[in-house]
């Protein structure tokens, strides 16, 4: 599997990845969902603080991300992920959970297209609702911390401009199809008819 078609947007909370994915999936494009929202819903239905510690907290979310990765086929056209894997492997790194090499090791086996979408956060249209209690500063720090820890993976990080969703969702698209190009372009050979 080499992840050729499967396209992480992450950054911080708050920042459009999920208007934008409900785009993409209008458009009829496969979409993953965040998984860490449906963890904190679930522990606050079940009368629990919203998070546990970051370690566990961070191994719900692997997991959760895991069986999702899984569960989707590479029928050879893009699926876009609300986060990843390497995500949860970021927060288990930070609380000291994991290591670079194990972090490799995951995404080695369920890797993604080496360009990782980040969705910078946008004060003018940050809000905090049940699920989302982080300040614009923690969004943007987040992001900053993503960026680095993508980097650190191996990945290239795109940073997704502010504009519009739709605006948004073309930017992606294009840097899609322009790679699709210059990589057909590496693959023609001069002279051949």
């Amino acid at each position: 599997m080499t992840g050729k078609e499967r396209y992480v947007l992450t950054g911080g909370p708050g920042s459009g990845k999920t208007t934008v994915l409900h785009l993409l999936e209008v458009r009829g494009y496969a979409c993953v969902p965040e998984v860490a929202r449906k963890v904190i819903q679930t522990r606050i239905s079940q009368g629990l603080a919203p998070r546990p510690d970051a370690a566990e907290f961070g191994r719900e979310i692997l997991a959760a991300d895991m069986a999702q990765y899984d569960s989707c086929s590479d029928n050879g056209r893009p699926t876009f992920f609300d986060r990843g894997i390497g995500d949860a492997l970021g927060m288990l790194y930070e609380c000291g959970a994991t290591d670079i090499h194990t972090a490799e090791e995951y995404l080695r086996i369920r890797p993604y297209n080496r360009t990782v979408f980040l969705f910078s956060p946008w004060e003018a249209m940050y809000s905090t609702d049940a699920e989302r209690d982080q300040t614009f500063s923690d969004s943007v720090a987040i992001a900053e911390r993503l960026e680095t820890w993508y980097g650190r993976l191996g990945y290239s990080t795109v940073r997704v401009p502010l504009g519009s969703p739709g605006e948004r969702l073309e930017f992606i698209l294009d840097t899609i199809r322009a790679a699709r190009q210059a990589d057909a372009s590496k693959h023609d050979v001069p002279g051949a008819s």
